[in-house]
């Protein structure tokens, strides 16, 4: 683990900082490490760690346990963004046996789906208190879209017992737009964006 984050950060990123963000790995065996090698990183110009989107899938502890607080703990205090890659525990139960179909239809299903595997993702977090223990701790759900998120948000309203709400972006203010579009992910990796011409 050691050995990769350093050739990223030194080898891969470092050459070309204005085109990639340092993503590092952690030490899933035990969190303490993973949380020491999150410190040891933050002031090498790491901005973010990959995380799996569904832990027990490899027989690891879900979020909710209290189990991985230590190295949550380290991300909200250095500012490291949990970049979720959904489906990196594998595909959830819930999959349909696409096994009889042929490889570039079996692989439209399951990519086609991966939203919904963004839906249960942020769910899981939400209500597993994840977010209550470390209100400063920043996720984002690497390949899952946004098109899911408003239909996440009615859900949401709905079992909080508010009326269901819609979500377009007709009528938004321009400035508005860029933060959803793209100004609120450069803020959050705090990665510059190339001047517009």
């Amino acid at each position: 683990m050691r050995a990769w984050n350093d050739w990223h950060i030194e080898a891969w990123a470092a050459p070309y900082p204005e085109r990639i963000i340092p993503l590092q790995v952690p030490w899933l065996n035990d969190p303490v490490v993973a949380a020491e090698e999150i410190r040891r990183n933050a002031g090498r110009g790491f901005k973010t760690v990959t995380f799996l989107d569904n832990p027990p899938a490899l027989g690891l502890p879900p979020v909710w346990t209290g189990h991985w607080d230590p190295f949550f703990l380290a991300c909200e205090e250095t500012g490291t963004v949990l970049s979720i890659h959904i489906c990196a525990s594998g595909l959830t139960q819930e999959s349909f046996d696409v096994t009889s179909l042929d490889m570039a239809r079996a692989g439209a299903i399951e990519s086609a789906g991966t939203m919904m595997y963004g839906i249960k993702t942020a769910i899981t977090w939400l209500y597993g208190g994840v977010f209550t223990r470390f209100p400063g701790l920043k996720v984002t759900l690497a390949e899952s879209g946004a098109a899911w998120v408003p239909a996440l948000l009615d859900r949401l309203h709905y079992m909080e017992g508010h009326a269901g709400t819609t979500f377009l972006l007709d009528g938004v203010p321009d400035e508005d737009v860029r933060k959803i579009t793209h100004g609120n992910a450069a803020a959050l990796f705090r990665h510059p964006l190339p001047a517009v011409s």
